[in-house]
């Protein structure tokens, strides 16, 4: 992925809608990613969810962030996402709250790495755009393994990693 500038907007729950999408790139952000958005409301149809995946034409190097905990629902909602034209589809492993976490998704799916090499591997075979994480350092202090799940994402040719410095527990 070939980005006009370093400066990349992080994904911000309730605040990276389209508008401000496009004001911070015009602010000088080489590119931007959507808000999270939940795997399920994609495939279930749900019209406030896929009202979340829409770009305006003026936006230039968009992501669109999905979360959950099946892969096989991921990779569908990947391919329904791709549809709206983003350049490339993002997943969420960073989300601390409790109801994206106890279901599996976001930070959680930090807690077996084992697991994640055909998690990434489904969603990446279903696209043909590039895919790409946002991911804590960890579950909790006991558990830093960003390195080991960087090193799975690599393997799988996620495009690349964006890293909130903490902790889920932090």
């Amino acid at each position: 992925i070939h980005f006009e500038s370093r400066l990349l907007l992080a994904p911000m729950s309730a605040i990276c809608n389209s508008s401000f999408r496009v004001l911070m790139e015009t602010l000088g952000a080489g590119g931007t990613v959507s808000e999270l958005v939940s795997c399920h409301g994609i495939n279930y149809g749900n019209e406030r969810t896929l009202k979340m995946l829409e770009l305006s034409p003026l936006e230039k190097n968009m992501g669109l962030q999905i979360f959950g905990e099946d892969q096989k629902a991921m990779a569908k909602a990947a391919v329904i996402a791709e549809k709206y034209q983003p350049k490339f589809i993002d997943i969420n492993m960073g989300c601390p709250v409790r109801k994206v976490v106890n279901n599996g998704g976001g930070s959680a799916l930090l807690r077996d790495p084992k697991k994640l090499s055909g998690f990434f591997k489904a969603i990446k075979n279903s696209l043909s755009i590039p895919l790409t994480i946002k991911m804590r350092t960890g579950w909790d202090s006991e558990t830093i393994n960003a390195p080991e799940v960087i090193n799975i994402a690599e393997g799988e040719g996620i495009e690349f990693v964006a890293i909130h410095g903490r902790t889920r527990t932090q």
